[in-house]
């Protein structure tokens, strides 16, 4: 591994961990939050809200749409979305076009559970694509709902 390479990967951390840091005051700092506790909306809707950075890997999976899929948001952080989906292509392209700077939205299923996901680019205060963001809405239900007529 070059010296470059290596220094532009511990700059990455130190932003990661600035970044991380930044979150634990903010979310540890009741002026800072509004009368609505949003974590606790988000793990009490069918959601799964997601971030990822350049390389595919977890930096935030909250929801509890995640439960569906049987996923914990503990054991997602610092997992490869490429290891996770190495067999769903389809997901992985989705990741791809975000970081080319398109959004897209698709129905996806993941094991039993069926999501309408929307990804996004993530830009840096200059404009830079730093990795994907997005939602993936837990629709199960419905599409079991429309099965059964």
């Amino acid at each position: 591994m070059s010296s470059s390479s290596l220094e532009a990967m511990q700059a990455e951390l130190e932003q990661l961990r600035r970044r991380v840091k930044e979150l634990e005051q903010a979310s540890s700092n009741p002026s800072q939050r509004g009368p609505i506790q949003l974590q606790e909306v988000i793990q009490h809707t069918p959601v799964i809200i997601f971030a990822f950075d350049r390389e595919g890997r977890y930096l935030l999976t909250e929801g509890e749409g995640l439960a569906r899929a049987g996923f914990r948001a503990a054991d997602m952080i610092g997992v490869s979305l490429f290891d996770i989906y190495a067999d769903q292509p389809h997901i992985l392209e989705h990741f791809r076009k975000a970081l080319l700077g398109e959004h897209s939205q698709t129905t996806l299923r993941v094991r039993d559970a069926v999501y309408q996901t929307w990804y996004a680019p993530t830009r840096d205060a200059q404009g830079t694509i730093v990795g994907v963001h997005g939602v993936a809405t837990d629709i199960t239900p419905q599409v079991q709902a429309e099965d059964r007529l």
